[in-house]
């Protein structure tokens, strides 16, 4: 599991450098195994390019160190070396995504962007929308400055 915050959010960087690279490359078993996996997220966590806003991630892509989007389909596909990669981990009370990130309520201004990039994002991988009660996080020292 990551030990510092800017592994996840380079993981972050990662997840969307991956997922837009070559598409044509991913077959009808790859965009199944990723479609099932995207629409059990329960908890997203958000970070801010300068360049290209809001980027979204889920805990149990960005929460390993090391984390490539080749590893995650080698899981999603059978894992022959079975390793087990768990959202309820990188997600425990002491880990680095839970001390180091601020759940965003909907009652707070920047949710409207928060929520239209996060469904963008899955709209782009063939989801209609995230699952029913899934939350977003912003990545502590990863905020939109005030004036971005």
């Amino acid at each position: 599991m990551i030990d510092f915050i800017e592994e996840a959010a380079d993981n972050i960087r990662v997840l969307h450098a991956y997922l837009s690279s070559r598409p044509e490359r991913f077959d009808n078993s790859w965009r199944s195994a990723w479609n099932k996996s995207l629409r059990s997220v329960k908890r997203w966590y958000a970070t801010w390019d300068p360049q290209k806003g809001w980027m979204v991630g889920f805990s149990k892509f960005i929460g390993y160190k090391d984390m490539t989007g080749e590893r995650y389909t080698r899981y999603l596909k059978g894992n022959p070396n079975h390793e087990a990669l768990s959202g309820r981990r990188t997600e425990s009370q002491r880990g680095v995504l839970r001390q180091n990130a601020t759940e965003i309520d909907v009652s707070n201004p920047v949710w409207p962007e928060l929520s239209d990039a996060l469904s963008r994002f899955l709209v782009s991988q063939g989801r209609e929308g995230p699952r029913v009660g899934a939350t977003i996080r912003i990545l502590r020292g990863y905020e939109r400055p005030p004036n971005g």
